[in-house]
C-alpha cells in the first residue's frame, strides 16, 4: 500500500496499461497462429491422451471463452486406427488447454475435451475397442452432451439409438480408476449408468438406474482369470434380488434368486456357446401367468418375432411353481419350452387341479400365422378321483359318469385369447 501512495498518479496509469495490454497481448498471440502447421502434433496429443484415432482436423482456431481452448471445426474419429468405418464426423470439438503450453508448440497438456450434438456410430469392432480402452488405458477427461449413439449390426443396420444427454469419461487419480458416468435416454426411457474400472484388481463396477421403472442394478465383474465371475444386485420397488454368474468364450452360467435362504424364486441356467446350447431351470412359489404368456409380454413378443426359430438355436427350459397366482386350485405346475431345429414346443408341460386331475401337453408346436401367435397340441387329462370332481362342481348324481382319462386336440391363439378344442375322447 505504501508503494502506491509514493507513486505519481501518472506512473500508476502507465503501470496499469502495461499490465492490461501485456495480458491482452499474451492471450491474443495464439489467435494468430497458423494451426495447420501443428495439426499433426495436435492429433498425436489427442490420440495419446484419449486413446482414440482422430484425424483430418480442419479449421482449428483459438477461443478464450469459457476458458482457453482450441476449437476444431471438423475431425474424423475412430476408436482404433484399424477400424474400417468412421465412428463419427465430429464438429466443433473443443480441446481445453493451458495457454502457456501453446507457447511450447511441440508439447502441450490437454485438460479436457468436449463435444456436443454428435452422431456416433458404434458396431461390434468399435464397441470391443471402447471396452478395451475402458479396461486397459488411462483416459483423459472427455465430455459428451446432447448426442446420439447409433448401434449397428454387421449389415450396417441400426439396431437402436441411445440418446446421450450428458456423459463424462475420465481417470480418477484418487481411486486409480477409469470412470464413465452418463445420463441417457433409450426408447423414450431415461436412465443413468456409471462404470468404474479398477485395472489393478481387474474389477469392473457398474451402476444402472432406470427411475421410471424404479429399477437399480449394481454389478461387480472380476475379469482377472480366464473364467470371469460376477455378482449383480437388483433393486425393484425396494425389493432386492441377487444374481451370480461365471463364464468365458465357451460358456455362461448364472444363478438368480431373491434371497439365499428359502427364496420365493430361484433361477439357474447355462449357455454353451460352442456349440450353442442353452438350458434354463426355475422355481417359484406363485406363477403369474400374465408375466409369462400375457398379451404383449416379452416372452410372447419374442416368440412372435420368429427370431428363435433359427436352426442354430437349441434351448431347453423348465419352470416349476407351487401354484398359480389368483388360481389357487392349480398346483405343481411344470412349464417346459423347447427349441430345436427351428421348432418350438411346450411338450411335457404339466399341472394339477384340486389334487385330483393331471393335465399334460404333448406333441405341441408354437408358430405364427397371419401375424398371430398360435399353440397347437394334444392335451392329456388323467383323473384320479372323479367323485371329488363332481362334488367340487356340484354335479347331480344322475349325470355322474366314471371317467379316468380324456384326450383331446387343441389350438390356442395368444392374441385373441381363444381356444378351440376338438377330437375329444
Amino acid at each position: 500500500s505504501n508503494f502506491f501512495k509514493e507513486q505519481d498518479p501518472f506512473h500508476l496509469v502507465i503501470i496499469f496499461f502495461i499490465i492490461f495490454f501485456g495480458t491482452a497481448i499474451f492471450f491474443s498471440i495464439p489467435t494468430f497462429y497458423d494451426y495447420k502447421k501443428y495439426n499433426q502434433q495436435i492429433e498425436k496429443t489427442i490420440n495419446n491422451e484419449f486413446k482414440v484415432y482422430i484425424h483430418n482436423l480442419e479449421n482449428i482456431s483459438f477461443r478464450f471463452v469459457p476458458s482457453p481452448h482450441l476449437l476444431i471445426k471438423k475431425a474424423d474419429l475412430k476408436i482404433n486406427e484399424s477400424e474400417q468405418n468412421l465412428v463419427s464426423e465430429l464438429e466443433n470439438l473443443k480441446v481445453f488447454i493451458s495457454i502457456t503450453d501453446l507457447y511450447k508448440r511441440d508439447i502441450f497438456k490437454i485438460k479436457r475435451a468436449e463435444v456436443k450434438k454428435a452422431n456416433i456410430y458404434i458396431n461390434n469392432a468399435s464397441l470391443k475397442n471402447f471396452i478395451y480402452n475402458l479396461k486397459k488405458n488411462i483416459i483423459n477427461n472427455f465430455i459428451l452432451k446432447k448426442s446420439n449413439i447409433f448401434f449397428k449390426n454387421e449389415k450396417k443396420e441400426v439396431l437402436f439409438i441411445n440418446k446421450v444427454l450428458s456423459m463424462k469419461y475420465f481417470y480418477d487419480d484418487n481411486e486409480l480408476k477409469n470412470v464413465l458416468h452418463s445420463d441417457n435416454e433409450i426408447f423414450n426411457v431415461p436412465y443413468s449408468i456409471q462404470i468404474q474400472n479398477d485395472n489393478n484388481k481387474k474389477i469392473l463396477y457398474t451402476n444402472l438406474s432406470v427411475n421410471p421403472f424404479r429399477l437399480r442394478v449394481q454389478n461387480k465383474h472380476n475379469y482377472n482369470n480366464e473364467i470371469k465371475i460376477g455378482v449383480s444386485q437388483f433393486y425393484y420397488n425396494n425389493i432386492k434380488s441377487i444374481a451370480s454368474y461365471k463364464g468365458n468364450k465357451k460358456f455362461f452360467e448364472f444363478n438368480y434368486s431373491d434371497k439365499s435362504e428359502k427364496p420365493n424364486f430361484k433361477y439357474e441356467g447355462k449357455i454353451n456357446l460352442k456349440p450353442f446350447f442353452s438350458t434354463f431351470k426355475g422355481n417359484i412359489n406363485k406363477l403369474n401367468l400374465s408375466y409369462l404368456i400375457g398379451q404383449n409380454t416379452l416372452f410372447i413378443e419374442l416368440l412372435k418375432t420368429e427370431i428363435l426359430n433359427s436352426k442354430n438355436i437349441e434351448f431347453q427350459s423348465t419352470l416349476k411353481s407351487n401354484t398359480i397366482q389368483n388360481y389357487q386350485n392349480f398346483k405343481n405346475i411344470i412349464f417346459n419350452s423347447n427349441i430345436k431345429e427351428g421348432l418350438i414346443d411346450f411338450d411335457n408341460s404339466k399341472l394339477e387341479w384340486i389334487e385330483n386331475v393331471d393335465f399334460k401337453i404333448k406333441d405341441s408346436l408354437v408358430f405364427v400365422k397371419n401375424g398371430e401367435l398360435t399353440l397347437d397340441g394334444k392335451l392329456q387329462i388323467n383323473i384320479k378321483d372323479i367323485n371329488q370332481i363332481y362334488k367340487f362342481l356340484l354335479t347331480p348324481k344322475i349325470y355322474r359318469k366314471q371317467i379316468k382319462k380324456i384326450d383331446l386336440n387343441f389350438t390356442y391363439n395368444f392374441d385373441q385369447k381363444s381356444a378351440d378344442l376338438k377330437d375329444i375322447k
